[in-house]
């Protein structure tokens, strides 16, 4: 009984007044600790089936507070937000997909990799990633991409500007053709001018 309390608490907590109110009304707790009683035999693959029903039943106005269960549920299988999404998918224990990171992190191998790169070893990258995407890569493009800024410039358009491939886009193309240009990186004298100075 002392988890069922906890987890009501963090339900409340992330409720409003308004609902609070509602979830706190004795008629309330009493209808959510016999709904704990009768319900925990009851498997989680059945726990799922019947929140599913009340989710069809409330439709989109489906909240915790209007689904009576729901500090059981919670307790027993996890964040509200989590368990709503999982009741609603074919087979509600498979695991979630994971979410994507926004920006590829490196891996403790590639960032030494990347950090033993020289300059021109980088620009080089950068170039290949322009030919990869048809268009100069972003900060999230390139793993590891604050190690380019600490070797090629303070900005991403400092690194980009660096590489040659911050500009006009008439420089970056051969002029009339309307083709992407070869990808390869300039000469090695032209892309380390910022260095040496």
């Amino acid at each position: 009984m002392g988890r069922h309390r906890v987890f009501q608490k963090q339900l409340q907590r992330s409720l409003g007044k308004k609902r609070r109110r509602i979830m706190n009304a004795p008629e309330r707790s009493e209808k959510e600790r016999i709904f704990a009683q009768e319900h925990k035999d009851w498997k989680d693959i059945d726990l799922y089936q019947y929140l599913r029903n009340q989710l069809k039943t409330f439709g989109k106005g489906a909240t915790a507070e209007r689904i009576i269960g729901s500090t059981y549920l919670v307790e027993r299988l996890g964040p509200w937000p989590e368990i709503r999404t999982r009741a609603l998918r074919e087979d509600p224990l498979a695991p979630l997909p994971e979410k994507k990171c926004r920006r590829p992190m490196p891996t403790p191998e590639e960032e030494r990799r990347i950090a033993d790169m020289t300059e021109v070893e980088m620009i080089a990258r950068l170039w290949e990633l322009y030919g990869e995407f048809g268009r100069p890569p972003t900060r999230r493009d390139v793993p590891g991409s604050h190690l380019y800024r600490e070797r090629l410039g303070r900005t991403w358009k400092d690194v980009l500007r660096t590489a040659g491939l911050y500009g006009p886009k008439a420089e970056r193309e051969p002029a009339g053709s309307g083709e992407k240009a070869a990808f390869a990186p300039p000469a090695a004298d032209e892309r380390c001018e910022f260095y040496e100075q």
